[in-house]
């Protein structure tokens, strides 16, 4: 399990601590070397797992990481909170829901 932000990497170190998770990896924009939505950031995410996009579900919790996970292969799961459209021209995220409510279950009965 790994993190993906576009804050600085000491801020995103302390959040991701903050939440008690055992995070494999945590990448900022600082440590990737570009912001997501570019497909580098996502891309570092995935290098540093070292693992494929179609081993991986991201859990988007923001509109623009629906194109920018799915660019690199990745599926994506949208907590989409305020019920958003889909951007335009961006793959329709596998997992469309308005909270993080599924997400254990899928990922029980997942592989």
């Amino acid at each position: 399990m790994g993190v993906v932000t576009n804050c600085s990497q000491a801020c995103a170190e302390q959040a991701a601590h903050a939440t008690g998770l055992p995070f494999e990896t945590i990448i900022s924009a600082e440590r990737a070397g570009v912001y997501k939505t570019d497909a580098q950031a996502y891309q570092a995410g995935l290098d540093a797992l070292g693992l494929r996009a179609d081993e991986v579900l991201f859990v988007a919790g923001s509109a623009h990481d629906v194109p920018g996970a799915a660019q690199v292969g990745m599926q994506v799961y949208w907590s989409n909170r305020l019920r958003l459209q889909v951007p335009r021209d961006a793959k329709p995220p596998f997992m469309n829901e308005p909270d993080l409510t599924r997400l254990p279950g899928f990922l029980a009965n997942a592989g």
